[in-house]
């Protein structure tokens, strides 16, 4: 065991090492596919195979704050208006890294909150960089389609490789939870449609990788993935007036979910029914009760369309009313449930945090926790306006990326996860649409 753990520690040292100077390499080349390099470093450390997990890690975070890094100066091309608007934004983490004052886990807050700091930061230094070259919010766009095409590519190619592509029957591909491959595929669908529509003008090869997307993204099980697809993929056809096409597009989805759903229950077999040891031998008459079949209790309806989700959120409510105010301390939502078992006792539900981004910041911060809200709805608000009126296709694909992890933070715990892509693609998107609004403003002024 110690020559294991000694073995795992060594890889992840030398993947640490390594990953510093590819992300400077490709920072040289291209600030924003040194982002995707962290975002894939990210989703390596959320890995379904541990020999990319285990390193990934430690190196997720070479890679995180080395970009961190390399984006100071950023802030000596700021202007005053935008180092005030910076100053704005520290409140957020300044919460997050106040709140070890009360926590239950206060070196667990430390580290949470300092690398959720990084992941802002690293946010708010491209909103700058795109505020100043609006062209460059296109290579980002680009190199976040080309990683979301080689995340489903290689969940693909992991499928008939290694048995550890499925989990209990759902799909997971090379993410470790069924519903982490569902969110990332359908949080990058606007920016595959906004790379593709670049270059072409016929929409069969945005069907076609749509099709691909539903149909793992339904064997994933994955519901906020789905509601984030559709989200992305009418929604894009929508911004660019498109009716025909967003109709197309949304039969499409609801097609091919109900065909896989179909095709899965057609395949299933039928519900196990759970029995006693076997009776005595033949010829002794059996007990009149001791070997009767015992059906398994069905799970409510609820339960069933919110995945158990609904016995997490009742537990969250009973422990944010006992601390209402400031909370349990910033990233400790996946471990108040562990601290409070009499609470957090469940039937059906196998989590470990309360399934919601918003109930989860609620439970962290209390109310302190509209810090964090404000910043990504503001953000909502400007990339609604320019879906409204049409505005660039990168500002739309980050305007509905953002939109529809709102929505999905509804059932996922995904808007301060900073060892995780979720958080980050949020916040960029974020600053995207910041970038946008700015410099449309330049151009009335």
């Amino acid at each position: 065991m110690h020559s294991v753990l000694a073995s795992i520690g060594a890889h992840a040292a030398v993947a640490a090492i390594l990953v510093i100077p590819v992300t400077l390499l490709v920072f040289r080349r291209s600030p924003e596919a040194a982002l995707c390099v962290v975002i894939a470093a990210l989703i390596a450390s959320n890995s379904s195979l541990l020999w990319l997990k285990h390193p990934f890690l430690t190196a997720r975070w070479a890679a995180l704050f080395t970009l961190g890094v390399v984006l100071l100066p950023e802030l000596y091309r700021a202007g005053r208006e935008d180092l005030r608007r910076l100053a704005l934004l520290a409140i957020v983490p300044a919460i997050c890294l106040l709140s070890v004052a009360w926590s239950v886990e206060p070196r667990l807050t430390f580290e949470r909150a300092v690398t959720f700091t990084v992941v802002v930061w690293i946010s708010a230094a491209y909103a700058l960089r795109w505020g100043r070259e609006p062209a460059r919010l296109g290579n980002f766009v680009d190199a976040a389609a080309v990683l979301a095409v080689a995340v489903l590519a290689l969940s693909l190619l992991a499928a008939p490789l290694t048995a550890r592509s499925s989990l209990v029957h759902q799909f997971r591909g090379v993410f470790e939870n069924p519903n982490g491959l569902g969110l990332f595929l359908g949080l990058t669908v606007p920016f595959v449609a906004g790379a593709l529509l670049r270059r072409w003008t016929s929409l069969w090869p945005l069907l076609a990788y749509l099709i691909m997307c539903t149909i793992v993204v339904t064997d994933a099980r994955a519901r906020g993935g789905l509601v984030v697809l559709t989200i992305g993929a009418v929604g894009f056809a929508l911004t660019r007036r498109q009716w025909r096409q967003a109709c197309v597009v949304g039969l499409t989805i609801v097609a091919v979910v109900g065909g896989v759903l179909a095709q899965g229950q057609s395949l299933s077999s039928p519900a196990a029914v759970h029995t006693a040891p076997s009776g005595p031998a033949t010829g002794t008459k059996p007990s009149s009760l001791s070997n009767r079949p015992t059906p398994v209790p069905r799970e409510p309806l609820v339960s069933r369309l919110t995945g158990a989700r609904n016995e997490a959120w009742r537990a969250t409510f009973r422990l944010v009313k006992r601390k209402p105010v400031l909370g349990y301390g910033f990233g400790t939502g996946d471990r108040v449930f562990g601290l409070n078992p009499a609470v957090a006792h469940f039937r059906y539900y196998e989590g470990a945090d309360p399934a919601s981004a918003y109930l989860r910041a609620l439970l962290e911060l209390g109310v302190l926790s509209v810090v964090i809200f404000v910043p990504l709805l503001a953000a909502a608000v400007l990339g609604a306006r320019l879906l409204v009126s049409g505005g660039s296709i990168d500002g739309s694909c980050c305007a509905l990326v953002l939109v529809g992890g709102l929505a999905a933070g509804f059932l996922e715990s995904i808007f301060t996860t900073a060892g995780a892509p979720w958080a980050p693609l949020l916040w960029v998107s974020a600053a995207g649409c910041y970038a946008c609004r700015r410099v449309a403003r330049a151009g009335r002024a």
